[in-house]
């Protein structure tokens, strides 16, 4: 059995390790921030950075925000292994109101002039990245959003198919398009569809018939 003299030392060493109360326990803000911007939201297969998903979020949302800080702190629940990372932004207006059910009608509402979207960073096990608030919720909730909008309107094309600068089949070739291509639609005209191909400037028309949408599949 250990003495007294012995148990005596063990706690004395246990309380110089332990954190005194109010003890403020330090992390690394900017390696946090950086953490949490690259991190990566996936949904239906399409992926983007928190940083891009908070921008866009603002951009979709309200009117000219304006991105003024990020700034991280401790997680008051666990500031050992949490932290809470808010990117800070002003905007004058919303772009529109939500629909009178949403769940985020009134966390728009009380953002203005200025608001902060704060993302939650546990790094207990495993590196992991959590809306903390209703607005980093919002913007989980826009994206997706945004996402199903976007795949509403890709399509594919079926076999090599040309397209053309108006819906004609005489019309200027534009260019040659092979099986498998993936297009956004843009307008449909008497069995022609006008398409753009994604992350360029180039739109042209492709018959209906020669298309298939992707969130058919």
């Amino acid at each position: 059995m250990p003495s007294a003299r012995d148990l005596g030392l063990f706690l004395c060493a246990a309380l110089t390790l332990a954190p005194t109360p109010g003890q403020r326990i330090q992390r690394n803000s900017a390696l946090d921030i950086s953490r949490v911007k690259a991190a990566q939201c996936e949904y239906r297969g399409i992926t983007a950075s928190v940083e891009e998903l908070t921008r866009a979020y603002a951009i979709e949302i309200y009117q000219k925000p304006a991105l003024v800080r990020w700034e991280a702190c401790p997680s008051p629940s666990d500031p050992e292994h949490e932290a809470l990372v808010t990117v800070i932004f002003t905007a004058e207006g919303l772009k529109s109101v939500p629909p009178e059910d949403s769940p985020f009608r009134e966390t728009r509402d009380q953002a203005l002039p200025s608001f902060g979207v704060t993302w939650r960073l546990s790094d207990l096990s495993a590196q992991r990245i959590a809306a903390h608030d209703e607005y980093a919720q919002d913007a989980l909730a826009t994206f997706q959003r945004t996402v199903d909008a976007l795949l509403a309107r890709m399509v594919y094309s079926l076999s090599p198919v040309q397209l053309r600068a108006t819906p004609a089949p005489d019309q200027e070739i534009l260019a040659t398009l092979e099986p498998g291509t993936a297009l956004m639609q843009e307008e449909e005209r008497a069995g022609w569809v006008r398409v753009r191909i994604p992350a360029t400037p180039t739109t042209g028309w492709v018959p209906q018939d020669q298309l298939r949408a992707l969130s058919h599949e």
